[in-house]
């Protein structure tokens, strides 16, 4: 079953969004992919997600203007792939078991 976590996040570049995204691929569930929803940051936003665009488990996808969280998750609900779905905060670390079925 394949899990996706998304992450929608909004001016979270100065350090909590890396550590969220590097929590989310940690998971021990296998078929896992991560997407970062970036409801209109103003910030390094979209530099922290390019370090992340070589690694196939995750997309990042750049919303024109911030749009708050709610609309930001349903974004990810409407373009992601996934069998199973869980939303995380990106100014958090999940538990490396979150995305456990």
């Amino acid at each position: 079953m394949h899990i996706n976590v998304t992450i929608p996040t909004f001016n979270r570049a100065d350090g909590p969004l890396q550590r969220a995204i590097e929590g989310a691929l940690a998971q021990t569930h296998i078929d896992l992919s991560v997407t970062v929803v970036d409801d209109g940051s103003t910030d390094a936003t979209a530099a922290v997600l390019r370090q992340y665009a070589s690694d196939d488990r995750f997309a990042a996808i750049r919303l024109g203007r911030n749009v708050g969280t709610a609309r930001a998750k349903n974004v990810g609900l409407y373009l992601g792939r996934y069998d199973a779905i869980t939303f995380h905060d990106s100014d958090d670390v999940p538990s490396v078991d979150k995305a456990m079925l």
